[in-house]
C-alpha cells in the first residue's frame, strides 16, 4: 500500500536463513519515518526464529537519501545501521551503509559495510 504499508523479504541464495519485515511508513515533506515488525530465521536449524522491531528514518536530498535504523528484539538493541542511497532510473537505488551488530555488551561486536540495489515497484 503506497506510503503506508510495505514488506521486504531477504535471503542469500542457497541459505536457509531469511528475514521478513512489514514496514509501516509516515512521510513528512522530505523525511520518512518507518516502524518495522519482522521475523528472522537463522541458518542454524537448532535456533528458533526471532521476532524483531525496528525504527528507521530517511531524509531526502534530491537524488540521495540519508538513512538510519535501529533494530531490537523488544528488550535488547541488536544493531544499528547508517547509510546513503542514490536514486537512478525511476525507483531504483544503489545503497551503501555501515552496520554495527551488538553482542549484549560482550567484546564480540561485529561491523559490516553493506552495499546493494533497492527497487520499489
Amino acid at each position: 500500500l503506497e506510503n503506508l504499508l510495505s514488506f521486504s523479504f531477504s535471503n542469500s541464495l542457497g541459505s536457509n536463513a531469511y528475514s521478513l519485515r512489514f514496514i509501516f511508513t509516515k512521510e513528512f515533506n522530505s523525511i520518512s519515518l518507518h516502524l518495522n515488525l519482522g521475523y528472522d530465521v537463522s541458518e542454524e536449524k537448532s535456533v528458533s526464529g526471532e521476532k524483531l522491531v525496528a525504527a528507521a528514518i530517511e531524509y531526502n536530498i534530491s537524488k540521495f537519501d540519508l538513512v538510519a535504523e535501529v533494530l531490537s528484539d523488544g528488550s535488547t538493541l541488536k544493531n544499528y545501521l547508517v547509510g546513503i542511497r542514490y536514486k537512478f532510473l525511476g525507483n531504483h537505488f544503489i545503497c551503501a551503509g555501515f552496520k554495527h551488530f551488538l553482542k549484549n555488551g560482550s567484546q564480540n561486536d561485529s561491523y559490516n559495510f553493506v552495499i546493494g540495489i533497492h527497487n520499489e515497484f
